[in-house]
Parts: C-alpha cells; structure tokens; sequence
C-alpha cells in the first residue's frame, strides 16, 4: 500500500472513529440490587429537545432482585419511585420523559434538584437531577423483562465539548429508590457508574489507531 493509501486509511479510520465516539458520546453503567437492575446513564448532544444535552437513566430488569432486610430476611422489591443522576456542569433541565407518564388523570413525575433520599428529593444540590412519584400509576414496576427510561435535557454552564472531554466525571452518579408494600421506607442506590464496555474498547481503538499513525510520521 502506497504511503499516499495508507495516509488516506489512518484519516479514514480516525474520523471514523471520531464520529462513532461523538454518537455514542458518554455511557456508564451500575449493576444494582443484587445484580438484578443495571442502571445505563448516557448523554448526547444529537436529539436536544432542550438545553445543551439530553441524559438518558435505563434500567433493565433481570430476574426476580432479592434484597436483604437486614434481620436475616430477604425482600424482593416491586417498583422504582425516585431515581436521580449527579451531571457535573448542569446549570438546569427539564424532565422530558418518565416511566407510565402521564397516567389517567394526567399526572406525571415531579423533577427537581437532589439528591434522592428516603424523604424524596432533597432539592439541595445542583449537580443531582432527581425524579420521583408518589403515584402507583406512574411507578416503575419491577418485573423480569422491563426496561424504563428517564429523560431529561440539560442547560449546561460550561462548553458542551468540555462536558463531552470530561467523560464520566460530567455523570458521576447514579441514584434510586426501590420500594414495596408494607416498605415504603425503601432502598436507596447510591453508585458511580463505570464505562460500558463498547465505550473503553471504542477509546482504546481511537488510541491504538492514533498511536500507529504518530509512529509511521517518526
């Protein structure tokens, strides 16, 4: 291959590379409640109904979570009712999405500051995006199977390229309260979220390949 060929393939390949990162922009995830409920946290600038960004938090459900009481008994949770997410950066947002919303009577999750807490959101900090609900209508039902999403978009305070720069440390938290009845005190989640795979093996390629063509110009 010609020097003029291989130049034209490194370009190729960081660019693709570039681009892929730009989509899958920044993902992390928690595995919680036992391994029963992986929490996906992810922001991207390419659909921004409002502000800056839009966060997405999934949760996946898989099998039946057990959780432990505390007295040597195990309880195995029925819904979400409160999540939260730490989005450093964030100067406001806006809940764009919610789990069963609106139900009926058109009633939909509230969103403020958080953190979450067992006494709701505590709309004391601005780095927490907190959504919750106290209507069974709206609650995320803990089934084997389910996937619910939260959205939300994001006015940031700072460049949207330094928030994408930043990576994991712009969503350093991924927060929830599960409960049942007769415990509606709850459980609360309280994680940082780790890269998903995809996201690491696309930077260690966006590396590899920029390393290569460092060495051919030596």
């Amino acid at each position: 291959m010609s020097k003029l060929a291989r130049a034209g393939l490194t370009a190729a390949l960081l660019l693709g590379v570039a681009q892929a990162a730009h989509a899958a922009t920044i993902t992390g995830s928690v595995q919680g409640y036992g391994g029963g409920i992986l929490f996906t946290l992810s922001a991207t600038d390419e659909v921004v109904p409002y502000g800056d960004v839009t966060v997405t938090l999934r949760a996946t459900v898989t099998g039946d979570p057990i959780l432990d009481n505390g007295d040597l008994s195990s309880i195995d949770p029925a819904w979400i009712n409160m999540v939260d997410v730490g989005i450093h950066g964030m100067d406001s947002f806006m809940l764009l999405d919610a789990p069963n919303q609106p139900d009926a009577d058109g009633a939909v999750w509230t969103s403020v500051f958080g953190p979450a807490s067992n006494r709701g959101c505590q709309g004391r900090s601005g780095v927490f995006a907190c959504a919750a609900t106290t209507d069974p209508d709206l609650f995320a039902a803990i089934n084997d199977g389910a996937v619910h999403e939260w959205v939300w978009g994001v006015e940031l305070g700072l460049p949207t390229e330094d928030f994408f720069a930043n990576g994991l440390a712009s969503l350093s938290h991924i927060g929830a309260q599960v409960q049942r009845e007769g415990h509606l005190n709850g459980w609360i989640l309280s994680e940082t979220p780790i890269p998903e795979p995809g996201t690491a093996l696309l930077f260690g390629l966006g590396m590899i390949v920029t390393g290569w063509s460092v060495r051919r110009r030596a």
